[in-house]
This record gives C-alpha cells, structure tokens and sequence, in this order.
C-alpha cells in the first residue's frame, strides 16, 4: 500500500466514521484527568480517571476492529490491523490522555466534551485527546 492509498484508506474509514468519532472524542474529553497532582488525594483522582479512560477506550477500539496493547498506568497503543499480504503500513499518531490544570474562562465545561458551533469543546481537545 502506497501513502496515497494509504491517505485514502483513512479518509474513507473517517468518514464512514464520523459520528461516532464525533461521540467517541466528547466521550474521552469528558475524564477529568489532570496530571501534576502533588497532593494524594489528587494523584488517587487522577490515577482513577486515567485507568477508566483507558479502560473505556479499550472497549471502543476493540468494537471497532483494531487492536490494543497496553501498559496499564504507562503507555496505551491502538493498532490497525493490516488487511493484506504486503508489508504493514504504521501509521503513527502520538498523544496522550492526561491533561493540565484547568485555567482561565471557558465557554462550555473543560470535561463536557461540548459538540457547539461546529467544534468539539474540551480541554485537551487540540493536543492531548483530540488525534
């Protein structure tokens, strides 16, 4: 498979996709998983969401066909599966589901995961659990 065919793949897969993705992305948002924590009660919090998270993605991806490998705590990896006989084709989209401390005024809730005026609302959604 050839990047093109590639690029192609994706955008039709997205496409078939798109509201699902749409739902899946307020979904993911909507955990509260600061980091940074130095007190126990918030590391406690912030290790309980990221664990549900993954746990909630998890089950996703396995119901929509790919592959998941993991490192509970540590690292979480969703694998395509190749189709084909040729060399496997990785596409690689680094992220993370772990986000900062809340500032500043928001327009919608950070952890609403808010579908408004076109755009998903969310903190975290422009870096962290937005790919």
């Amino acid at each position: 498979m050839n990047r093109q065919d590639l690029l192609c793949r994706v955008k039709e897969t997205v496409g078939q996709l798109r509201e699902p993705l749409i739902a899946d992305t307020s979904r993911i948002l909507q955990f509260n998983t600061i980091s940074g924590a130095t007190d126990e009660e918030g590391k406690r919090r912030y290790r309980e969401q990221i664990l549900a998270c993954a746990e909630w993605l998890e089950g996703r991806v396995r119901e929509m066909g790919f592959n998941w490998l993991a490192r509970p705590g540590r690292w979480y990896c969703i694998e395509w599966p190749a189709q084909t006989a040729e060399k496997p084709v990785v596409l690689g989209i680094p992220t993370h589901i772990d986000v900062v401390p809340v500032g500043g005024t928001w327009t919608h809730p950070p952890f609403s995961g808010a579908v408004a005026d076109g755009f998903i609302w969310g903190r975290g959604i422009q870096d962290d659990k937005g790919p």
